[in-house]
Protein backbone atom coordinates (compact mmCIF):
# COMPACT_ATOMS: atom_id res chain seq x y z
CA UNK A 1 0.00 0.00 0.00
CA UNK A 2 0.94 3.56 -0.63
CA UNK A 3 -0.27 6.99 -0.14
CA UNK A 4 -1.13 9.58 -3.29
CA UNK A 5 -1.44 12.95 -2.41
CA UNK A 6 -3.23 15.87 -4.39
CA UNK A 7 -3.03 19.45 -4.24
CA UNK A 8 -5.84 20.94 -5.82
CA UNK A 9 -5.78 25.23 -6.65
CA UNK A 10 -7.92 27.67 -4.35
CA UNK A 11 -10.79 26.76 -6.94
CA UNK A 12 -10.54 23.25 -6.21
CA UNK A 13 -11.05 22.68 -10.40
CA UNK A 14 -7.01 22.60 -11.22
CA UNK A 15 -4.79 19.66 -10.06
CA UNK A 16 -1.41 21.89 -9.16
CA UNK A 17 0.82 18.75 -7.88
CA UNK A 18 0.46 14.88 -7.07
CA UNK A 19 3.13 12.66 -5.40
CA UNK A 20 3.04 8.82 -4.11
CA UNK A 21 4.43 7.74 -0.86
CA UNK A 22 5.48 5.21 1.30
CA UNK A 23 4.49 6.43 4.48
CA UNK A 24 1.35 8.55 5.57
CA UNK A 25 3.88 11.29 7.55
CA UNK A 26 5.53 11.77 3.81
CA UNK A 27 2.28 12.47 1.98
CA UNK A 28 1.29 14.97 4.88
CA UNK A 29 4.36 16.42 4.86
CA UNK A 30 4.55 16.99 0.76
CA UNK A 31 0.66 18.39 0.87
CA UNK A 32 2.42 20.85 3.40
CA UNK A 33 4.82 21.82 1.93
CA UNK A 34 3.51 22.18 -1.76
CA UNK A 35 -0.03 24.26 -0.55
CA UNK A 36 -0.47 28.06 -0.81
CA UNK A 37 -3.47 29.66 1.76
CA UNK A 38 -6.82 28.21 0.10
CA UNK A 39 -5.50 24.94 -1.31
CA UNK A 40 -7.03 21.94 -0.99
CA UNK A 41 -5.01 18.76 -0.01
CA UNK A 42 -6.04 15.00 -0.39
CA UNK A 43 -4.30 12.12 0.95
CA UNK A 44 -5.93 8.53 -0.41
CA UNK A 45 -4.71 4.67 0.06
CA UNK A 46 -3.54 3.82 -3.45
CA UNK A 47 -2.38 0.25 -4.94
CA UNK A 48 -0.68 -1.24 -7.81
CA UNK A 49 -2.91 -3.56 -9.73
CA UNK A 50 -2.83 -5.11 -13.41
CA UNK A 51 -4.57 -2.32 -14.68
CA UNK A 52 -2.76 0.45 -12.93
CA UNK A 53 -2.40 2.43 -9.80
CA UNK A 54 -6.13 2.40 -8.24
CA UNK A 55 -6.71 4.56 -5.35
CA UNK A 56 -9.16 3.12 -3.03
CA UNK A 57 -10.20 5.83 -0.57
CA UNK A 58 -9.66 9.04 0.87
CA UNK A 59 -7.63 9.32 4.16
CA UNK A 60 -8.10 12.75 4.98
CA UNK A 61 -8.37 15.80 3.34
CA UNK A 62 -8.20 19.23 4.36
CA UNK A 63 -7.62 23.28 3.14
CA UNK A 64 -5.04 25.54 4.04
CA UNK A 65 -5.79 28.13 6.11
CA UNK A 66 -4.24 31.44 6.80
CA UNK A 67 -1.58 31.26 9.68
CA UNK A 68 -1.32 34.01 12.26
CA UNK A 69 1.04 34.15 14.50
CA UNK A 70 1.81 37.02 17.43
Amino acid sequence: MQHSSKVFSGDSKSLVTTGLHTYLCDAVDFCNTNTQTGDRCVISESYESLTGREEYFTIMSWIKQTENWT
